[in-house]
């Protein structure tokens, strides 16, 4: 990720938001992800997208975290446009329900990044 950020050039500065990156076991893989991206162009924040719920989705089925949205809260920060990091992918809903958040309080997403895909649990 630190290659793909010195040489990530956009015109204007722009986020680099971890997703609910509240430090769990000594330390946030979402927040040291996003540290990673710092570059000229890229402004890491932390604390900034919160999730609301302390479900764990760990385990559980697209059904679940469809009836368990995150309910994130939105800390703000000045750049309009926003990378999304977040650690593991499963069903995409975490960063959907990030990126509408951020939407909401007008933000755009250029897009996400992850560190692995899981795969869609059913």
């Amino acid at each position: 990720m630190g290659r793909f950020a010195r040489q990530f050039r956009h015109g204007e500065r722009v986020a680099a938001v971890g997703v609910d990156d509240h430090a769990r076991h000594g330390y946030a893989h979402t927040a040291l992800l996003a540290r990673t991206l710092r570059s000229s162009d890229i402004k890491p924040y932390f604390g900034r997208l919160r999730a609301g719920n302390s479900d764990t989705y760990s385990g559980q089925s697209y059904q679940y975290r469809l009836l368990h949205p995150r309910r994130f809260t939105y800390h703000p920060f000045p750049e309009k446009e926003v990378i999304l990091v977040d650690d593991v992918m499963t069903t995409g809903l975490t960063l959907t329900q990030a990126a509408e958040t951020l939407h909401r309080h007008g933000k755009t997403v250029l897009f996400c990044l992850t560190l692995a895909h899981a795969g869609k649990h059913t």
